[in-house]
């Protein structure tokens, strides 16, 4: 990457972090669906940021794997970015606090705000079903590395 690519991805980040945030504000005056069948079945954590992030990638993440429907993932693209920013910026519960779980909320706010940007960009279908793949799989590792697995008998 030379040095004029990155202070243009820079650039977009910041951007879009600021675009986010501006987002945030008002989304929170703004109805939200109600959660997928597949949220309903996971006990809630000791960390509300992740299940508050939970939340938005269930809604994201399920209609895209399952029906191929991209259209929540393009339309809530900025609140994933915004939730998972959230999320790696608290503070987690003992049973989270090891520097691996840390790590990979980290990477999974990075990768969401990638994904935001993925969107922006009009990514195509494909890429963004491989990116939420990988991110939803990161969050299963986070959720089952902090106990909070708890599917009472589905499969996920």
């Amino acid at each position: 990457m030379t040095p004029h690519t990155a202070a243009l991805m820079r650039s977009r980040l910041t951007f879009l972090a600021l675009a986010i945030v501006a987002t945030s504000a008002s989304a929170g005056a703004q109805s939200q669906p109600a959660a997928p069948k597949h949220e309903m079945q996971h006990a809630n954590s000791a960390w509300k940021e992740m299940d508050a992030f939970h939340t938005v990638l269930a809604a994201t993440y399920h209609p895209a794997s399952g029906k191929k429907d991209l259209k929540p993932l393009r339309a809530r693209a900025d609140s994933l970015a915004a939730t998972a920013r959230s999320w790696s910026a608290s503070t987690p519960p003992r049973t989270c606090a090891a520097a691996s779980v840390r790590s990979t909320v980290a990477d999974i706010s990075t990768d969401a705000l990638a994904i935001a940007n993925q969107v922006l960009a009009n990514a195509t279908d494909a890429e963004l079903l491989k990116a939420i793949g990988a991110l939803h799989t990161k969050f299963e590792r986070v959720e089952k590395q902090c106990g909070s697995h708890d599917m009472k008998g589905m499969k996920h």
